[in-house]
């Protein structure tokens, strides 16, 4: 019975998600991200951000800075060429998603 209920818990936590930037898993750490997502917020998931305007957003608990400049119009994955091949508008890769 302990694993039934253990099951559930598991499948509804995977209905709830903390929306995150790539920075913040730069600055701060994955594991000590998914650590505070899972243990202290009991959340079961991470959205992250594929794309992002520009932006000057405030995070408290960043340990790298309090205050961060978003870097807009880019997005945070390595998109796949072909596909924006005969496209005008074409993606621009983050510094974050370069590295």
């Amino acid at each position: 019975m302990r694993d039934r209920t253990q099951l559930r818990a598991n499948i509804d936590r995977i209905d709830t998600s903390v929306f995150a930037f790539a920075s913040d898993l730069v600055d701060e750490g994955m594991a000590t991200v998914l650590d505070n997502v899972a243990g202290r917020a009991g959340l079961g998931g991470v959205t992250m951000a594929a794309a992002y305007h520009h932006g000057r957003d405030i995070f408290p608990h960043n340990p790298r800075r309090k205050v961060a400049f978003l870097e807009g119009g880019a997005v945070f994955f390595q998109p796949d060429s072909a596909r924006y091949r005969d496209l005008l508008l074409q993606p621009r890769v983050s510094e974050l998603a370069r590295e």
